[in-house]
Parts: structure tokens; C-alpha cells; sequence
């Protein structure tokens, strides 16, 4: 939990937010929550902002969470990827300025000649009425899924918001993280009903990024189910710290400059240890993508080289887009 916050407290749009205390005006009153995680949530932003760790605000943080996540309360080990995901959910629900009483968004097919800049648009739009705020503003970016029927060049196109890629690590020793995602991007044929046939096709399958977010997350899924049994990928990946270019993903969109496909590092949540017990660890660099790099452990804070920001225990990356700087949300 604490390695996670320390690199969200080191997103600097996100976190100066929080210190600037906007989130005040922004609560919703749909929320499930209340408000009362984002509340919390801020003030240890603050805490953690002015270098005065208060364990009281942490302590009242924690107690929210477990109050909305029982699976988090006590001191055991818990997944952090699966802790960044409610948590952004329950931050998400607190400040939703979007109208949240809509029906639900039903899955778009814009199969009949409509321009893929004309169909993103209309679920960006649906998306924008229902789902508005910080969180989605900063960490959320789009894909675009396309299937092609082999038998009769049917074009199946859709839309689909992400908030964390979740990448496969195969079994090896080495992997970097091209080569990740050029596996998680590759073209693959699959089993689908097409409209046109009316009957189940042979089709080919490929998903890429129509638009980057801001803040980009990236899951480097250690964790597998092996004859019935969960373990852990020891895999290193190498990662880059200075640049992420991301370009050969993105589908050719208008609306984005090829400088927002490009990333620099700025956080690393690292998890020690096998399933059943370890530790997590933050590598933070403040500003993002200077050299000035820090290892988060519980209460304490060390200096960090850059030339040490790679192991084998990194779990989940942060990265903040170059062209984005360090500007407000």
C-alpha cells in the first residue's frame, strides 16, 4: 500500500491536486464512498508534500480503505497492482463530475463505414458525460480494437478505455519492455461471429493505442497460475528510465503529436519475496526525469543511483508523458 502511494504522491499533476486541496470542490454526492477516501487520500498528499510523515493521517487513510476494501485491512501482504486498481476506482467515484446516473455505456460497433476519428470522438463524448474526473483525465488512454473477417473483409471496429497495461512476462530470464509490448500489441486470429456471414468466422484481431494518457502505468503481471498454484515470475525486464517512445503502437490520430508518445520514468512499485510473503519498495525520482531518485521503504528514505532503478523486483512502472511536463490537472 505504502509503495503505491509514494509513487501516485509522485505524480506531480495528480499530487499537487490534492495539495492545492481542489478536490474539495469536486466531490460528488453519488459517490459510494462518500468522498471520504478522497479526503483522506489527500491528506496524506499533503502530509507526505510538506516531508512531515504523520503516521496519524496514514493511520486514518488505511482505516478508510479497509473500511471499503475489507481485503486490505490488517498488516498482511496484499497485491499492490490489485490495491492501485480500487483505489483509483474509489478516487475515481469521489470526484466523478460526470452525470453517473446515465444507463450503462454499451459496447460501440462501428462497423458500417463510420471514420475512426469520427467513432472515437462519439465514445470519447459518452465517456466525458459519464466518467469525469482527475483520475480519468491524467491516468486513462484509449485503444482501438479491429476485426477483420478473413471471408469476407467484414471491419469490426471498437473503442475501449484503459487505465493500467497489463503486460505478460512469457518464461525467460531477459525480456525488455519492447519487446513486451510488442507482444501485447501483435496481430492474432481468433474464433468471431461475423455480422456480415451471420455465423462464426476466422478473423484477425489487432489492438492498438488510439490515444495516450498523460500518466501511463504499466503492469508487469509476475504473478500466474502454474498446475493450480499461483507463483511468481522472477524475470528481469529492462525497462527505459530516460525515454519510452511509444510510436510504433499508436494508430496514426490526429488529435496527438508524436512528441506525446513519449515517456520518461518517474516511478517503480517493487515487490520482493515469493506469493505468499514479500515486501514492496518505491523507486521515485523527484522531479520526474531528473537523476534524483529515492527508495521509499515504510518509513524510511534513502538516496538512490539511476543506475539502480532496474532489478528484477519491479512490479508495476509509472511513467508521465514528456510533452505533458509538469503541468496542473
Amino acid at each position: 500500500m505504502n509503495a503505491v502511494v509514494q509513487c501516485l504522491c509522485h505524480t506531480q499533476p495528480f499530487a499537487q491536486y490534492f495539495v492545492d486541496e481542489r478536490h474539495n470542490d469536486h466531490i460528488s454526492p453519488h459517490s459510494p464512498q462518500r468522498g471520504e477516501v478522497a479526503e483522506e487520500f489527500g491528506a496524506v498528499v499533503r502530509a507526505l508534500n510538506s516531508r512531515l510523515y504523520k503516521t496519524m493521517a496514514i493511520k486514518d487513510f488505511k482505516r478508510t480503505v479497509g473500511k471499503y476494501g475489507p481485503e486490505f485491512r490488517g498488516t498482511d501482504q496484499h497485491d499492490a497492482h490489485e490495491f492501485l486498481m480500487n483505489l483509483a476506482d474509489w478516487l475515481h467515484n469521489d470526484l466523478n463530475q460526470g452525470q453517473t446516473r446515465l444507463p450503462p455505456m454499451s459496447e460501440q460497433n462501428h462497423s458500417i463505414g463510420t471514420p475512426d476519428h469520427i467513432a472515437a470522438q462519439e465514445v470519447q463524448t459518452e465517456l466525458n458525460s459519464r466518467d469525469r474526473s482527475v483520475v480519468r483525465k491524467l491516468f486513462y488512454g484509449l485503444h482501438r480494437n479491429v476485426i477483420l473477417c478473413k471471408t469476407c473483409n467484414e471491419r469490426s471496429l471498437t473503442f475501449e478505455p484503459f487505465f493500467v497495461l497489463t503486460l505478460s512476462l512469457p518464461s525467460n530470464d531477459r525480456w525488455t519492455l519492447k519487446e513486451l509490448l510488442e507482444h501485447y500489441y501483435k496481430e492474432s486470429t481468433i474464433e468471431y461471429k461475423c455480422s456480415r456471414c451471420n455465423k462464426m468466422r476466422e478473423c484477425v484481431r489487432k489492438m492498438d493505442i488510439w490515444e495516450l494518457p498523460p500518466v501511463l502505468i504499466i503492469h508487469l503481471n509476475r504473478f500466474e497460475q502454474q498446475d493450480y498454484l499461483m507463483s511468481k515470475n522472477p524475470s528481469f525486464v529492462d525497462f527505459p528510465i530516460e525515454l519510452l517512445q511509444l510510436s510504433r503502437f499508436v494508430v496514426n490520430n490526429p488529435k496527438q503529436s508524436t512528441l506525446s508518445h513519449e515517456y520518461s520514468l518517474y516511478g517503480v512499485c517493487n515487490h520482493y519475496g515469493t506469493i505468499d510473503g514479500g515486501h514492496y519498495t518505491a523507486f521515485c525520482s523527484s522531479p520526474p526525469a531528473s537523476n534524483n531518485w529515492h527508495k521509499y521503504d515504510d518509513h524510511e528514505v534513502y538516496d538512490l543511483r539511476s543506475s539502480n532503478v532496474k532489478t528484477a523486483a519491479a512490479y508495476v512502472l509509472f511513467y508521465q508523458s514528456i510533452s505533458f511536463g509538469i503541468r496542473g490537472a
